[in-house]
C-alpha cells in the first residue's frame, strides 16, 4: 500500500510540475480558472509571473523525488528522519492550502461565484486534501 500511494503522490507531483512548465512556456489552457479572482471585478487577485511559475514546478518536482527517496525507490546519504520531518511539512502545507486564507482559497473561502472558486471547490482543495492525508500516512507508517 504505501508503494500505491507514493507513486500515486509522485505521479501528481510531476503531473502539477508539467502543468506548471506548460504554463512557464506561454501555455494558457486552464490559467483563467487556476488564480484566485477578485469577488466583484472578475480579474486575478494577482498575476503571477514566469519566475514564480517555475519556481512552483521545481518545488513539485522536488516533492516528486522526495517521495520516492524516502518510499525507497532510490537511495541517498540523506537521514530518514530528514525525509520524515520534510514529507510531515509537505502535509502540513497541503492540509493548510485546502482549509485555504478563508476568503479566496479553501474549503471555508468566503469569495463565491468566481470561476477560480468553483474549481477550487471541486478540484483544488480537495486534490490539496487528499495529498495532506496520503503524506501524513506516509509520514507516520514509514
Amino acid at each position: 500500500m504505501p508503494d500505491f500511494i507514493s507513486l500515486s503522490l509522485t505521479a501528481i507531483f510531476l503531473f502539477l510540475g508539467c502543468i506548471h512548465l506548460y504554463w512557464v512556456f506561454g501555455g494558457n489552457w486552464g490559467s483563467d480558472s487556476v488564480v484566485p479572482q477578485l469577488e466583484l471585478e472578475g480579474r486575478p487577485a494577482f498575476i503571477p509571473g514566469v519566475g514564480i511559475t517555475f519556481l512552483l514546478v521545481l518545488i513539485f518536482w522536488s516533492m516528486a523525488a522526495l517521495i520516492l527517496a524516502f518510499s525507497g525507490f532510490f537511495q541517498t546519504p540523506i537521514e530518514r528522519k530528514i525525509y520524515r520531518w520534510s514529507i510531515a511539512a509537505i502535509s502540513a502545507i497541503f492540509f493548510l492550502r485546502a482549509f485555504g486564507d478563508l476568503r479566496y482559497v479553501g474549503f471555508f473561502k468566503k469569495v463565491r461565484g468566481t470561476k477560480f472558486s468553483y474549481w477550487d471547490t471541486r478540484v483544488y482543495s480537495p486534490l490539496c486534501l487528499l495529498i495532506g492525508i496520503l503524506t501524513s500516512y506516509l509520514a507516520i507508517t514509514q
